[in-house]
C-alpha cells in the first residue's frame, strides 16, 4: 500500500455494516461515503418493511459529518453547521438590519 488515503472514483462509494446497531434502534444498518460531482458525501441506509410486508431500503445522502461543527460546546445538543455562519467572531462588528454597525457584546447573543 502506498500510505495515501483512499479516494472514491466519481459516482462511486462504499458502505459498511453498522456493527453497533442495537435491535429496535433508529440507527442505519449501513453507512459510508461516496463521491458526487467531485464532492464527498455521507450515505446511510435503513431497512424497512411496508404494510404489505415487503422489505425496502431508505437512503440518505448528506454532507459529511464534521465532529467540530456538530459538537455543541455547551453540551446541550447538536448545532446545525450553518447556525453560526453569520455570527461575528468575538471583537468583530455586527451589522444590524438598518445597515448600522455596532460592536458585538457576548451578553447580546441569545444563545
Amino acid at each position: 500500500m502506498s500510505g495515501e488515503p483512499y479516494e472514491h472514483q466519481e459516482g462511486r462509494g462504499t458502505l459498511f455494516t453498522n456493527k453497533d446497531k442495537e435491535a429496535n434502534s433508529s440507527a442505519p444498518i449501513l453507512s459510508g461515503s461516496c463521491k458526487i460531482n467531485g464532492e464527498i458525501k455521507d450515505i446511510a441506509i435503513w431497512e424497512a418493511v411496508s404494510k404489505a410486508g415487503n422489505t425496502y431500503f431508505n437512503l440518505k445522502i448528506s454532507e459529511p459529518y464534521d465532529k467540530e461543527i456538530h459538537e455543541n460546546p455547551l453540551g446541550t445538543g447538536f448545532a446545525h453547521k450553518d447556525q453560526n455562519k453569520n455570527k461575528p467572531n468575538e471583537g468583530e462588528t455586527a451589522i444590524d438590519n438598518k445597515g448600522d454597525s455596532k460592536p458585538v457584546d457576548e451578553d447580546d447573543i441569545p444563545f
